[in-house]
């Protein structure tokens, strides 16, 4: 049986598209320009990939990771980075309800592992002058994600 059997497809749906609206909402809280913004979408794309080589994950994680998400947030204003967040965030809480069905252990890694594409994200940009890579407001955001996944 796959692993995806154990939800219903709104559920996987949800579960799935939590890592790209985690990154989302890291660029959201940014507010950044053109170049930011491909930095830090690109370092969640090589976070990705990174993520479907690894053997470590929980075999629902893996799965979960494998998957090209449909996209969560639906289509509208780019500079709208309010919006965006609160797109963003409603879209993990979503998978935080679907996650409820997962063990400790498969919650522990899946919170793990969608806080780390957002933390990748944060870190992709540093501000001058700044040895933080990760702005307040982008650790913030990562705490409400955790929470939020963790319901």
């Amino acid at each position: 049986m796959a692993e995806k059997d154990r939800f219903s497809d709104e559920e996987w749906d949800h579960l799935t598209a939590a890592p790209l609206a985690a990154a989302a909402a890291i660029v959201a809280v940014g507010h950044p320009g053109p170049i930011t913004m491909l930095k830090e979408l690109r370092a969640a794309g090589k976070t990705i990939k990174r993520g479907r080589k690894r053997k470590d994950l929980p075999a629902v994680v893996a799965e979960i990771v494998a998957v090209d998400p449909k996209e969560p947030l639906g289509n509208g204003n780019a500079s709208d980075y309010e919006g965006l967040y609160e797109k963003s965030m409603a879209a993990v809480s979503s998978a935080g309800e679907a996650a409820r069905k997962l063990t400790p252990d498969e919650l522990d890694a899946y919170v793990d592992w969608v806080s780390g594409l957002g933390t990748a994200t944060a870190e992709a940009v540093t501000d001058k002058g700044d040895d933080d890579p990760v702005s307040d407001t982008e650790r913030e955001a990562l705490q409400e994600i955790e929470r939020r996944l963790r319901g």
